[in-house]
């Protein structure tokens, strides 16, 4: 199954997403999408154009092109927190998710993950962007292990899984496992957008695919992240397959994680 046989199976093929400002966390991006509303480099804490955001490793631009295939009316906010040797650092971080407040964004896609704790301050930011009512998704990994991660696993944000290409009730083959801390799934194993000429696996795919998926259902509805939570998201997701507590998905899928019960 490819990403777009994906999105038709989940039924999110309209092309939705006006009033809805997304901020993608990232390497950076190296495109010009049409609904691109602003850069910021979280590494020299300042206001950027688009070869400030110059993405060295492809990540970013992917994740972008992901999101905006799902909702091509949302407008992008594109912040450099990670470079070119795929290295973050506390402050760029901290420094990304300062802008998104002041942008008012409704939903962040982090898809980067690390197995330190976050910094006080930056775990401050994270849950006052959550009381001001913003969706924040995060991946959960890529080790193929029951492992905690950060931001994912921090309370508030939404953890991400990743689903076979083959077998949207089983994980994809890299994808963590940390039970019970699952929030969504999707598609993790070659996705590729028209814009892209590499197949991309990892959960950092699938989160951009559930953030799209959230932007575009807050659209679709005309509400704010403000007005939504959790419980909310599941009953628009397709039922599909039920099997265990431990994941919500794009098929609204309790998915395989079972296994590793």
């Amino acid at each position: 199954m490819n990403f777009y046989e994906y999105l038709e199976a989940t039924n999110f093929t309209e092309k939705l997403g006006e009033g809805i400002k997304v901020a993608i966390i990232d390497s950076g991006c190296n495109s010009h999408l049409p609904n691109i509303k602003g850069h910021y480099n979280g590494f020299t804490e300042k206001l950027a154009s688009m070869e400030d955001v110059k993405d060295g490793t492809g990540h970013g631009t992917a994740l972008a092109h992901i999101i905006y295939e799902i909702v091509p009316q949302a407008d992008l906010y594109i912040c450099k927190a990670i470079n070119d040797k795929n290295e973050a650092s506390m402050l760029s971080v901290y420094n990304s998710l300062l802008y998104t407040i002041g942008r008012e964004v409704d939903v962040v896609c982090m898809s980067f993950a690390g197995i330190h704790e976050l910094s006080t301050t930056t775990v401050r930011l994270v849950n006052r962007l959550i009381d001001n009512g913003a969706i924040l998704c995060a991946s959960i990994g890529n080790d193929n292990k029951s492992l905690l991660v950060y931001p994912a696993s921090m309370e508030g944000v939404y953890a991400v899984a990743g689903l076979s290409k083959n077998d949207l009730s089983k994980k994809s083959e890299l994808s963590n496992y940390p039970l019970n801390e699952i929030d969504f799934t999707a598609l993790g194993e070659d996705v590729q957008t028209r814009w892209d000429a590499v197949m991309r696996t990892g959960t950092s795919f699938s989160n951009a695919i559930v953030v799209g998926q959230i932007a575009y259902l807050l659209s679709q509805h005309g509400l704010k992240a403000k007005d939504v939570n959790y419980d909310w998201f599941k009953q628009f997701f397709k039922q599909e397959h039920y099997q265990t507590d431990t994941g919500f998905g794009s098929l609204y899928a309790k998915v395989v994680y079972n296994e590793y019960n």
